[in-house]
């Protein structure tokens, strides 16, 4: 498969090649730029594993690979924001081979690479939004498998189940923020015992 932008009317405008090397493209998010964050690698799952070996953005017909932290594998965008930053998720080192090892971090033309805080002794985490203030929003979970909503902001990770106060509501992940902050994620419910979506707006 590769990646395309598709004109308003319904046809391909163009392909979205790999990175050198590879056969395979997708793409993940975009801005109203058209600045485009999606994949690049072999042919494998779709949208993951060894169909992610590089991270890529496209813009302006030209194609640049973000660097990561060296993994072979996962190493997925999940948005970019109007300013150009984009949020990434990918294996923590080569030693993580094709197995789903995921750490968070950020990126931008002229920061490069920066990994995102854990938190507290939690072994892997996910970014998957961002908006123009550059706050993130995502999920981190510990060596059990119990994950938890995450923002970031200002350099520092906060679980955002710290921050809602008394809730019946559990948050499980964050998905999305917009600029004024308003968070869209899926919660569990621990009265009803079921998983449901959340939007959670900043108290100023």
């Amino acid at each position: 498969f590769r990646a395309v932008v598709w004109g308003r009317d319904g046809q391909v405008e163009r392909e979205l090649a790999p990175a050198a090397g590879h056969s395979t493209s997708a793409a993940t998010a975009l801005n109203d730029w058209g600045q485009i964050v999606g994949i690049s690698g072999d042919c494998d799952q779709a949208v993951g594993r060894r169909s992610a070996i590089s991270a890529m953005l496209w813009q302006g017909g030209h194609k640049t690979v973000i660097p990561t932290f060296g993994g072979t594998a996962w190493n997925t965008p999940t948005a970019i924001s109007p300013l150009g930053t984009v949020v990434v998720f990918a294996n923590a080192s080569a030693a993580s081979g094709d197995n789903f090892d995921p750490r968070a971090f950020v990126w931008t033309r002229r920061q490069g690479t920066k990994a995102l805080a854990q938190i507290e002794d939690d072994t892997t985490s996910q970014a998957s939004g961002v908006n123009v203030w550059n706050q993130i929003v995502g999920q981190s979970c510990n060596a059990d498998g119990v994950c938890r909503a995450v923002l970031w902001q200002r350099g520092q990770g906060y679980d955002l189940n710290d921050l809602i106060g008394s809730s019946t509501l559990y948050l499980y992940s964050a998905n999305d923020i917009d600029n004024r902050g308003r968070i869209a994620g899926q919660a569990y419910d621990t009265v009803a015992n079921v998983f449901v979506a959340f939007r959670a707006d900043p108290v100023r």
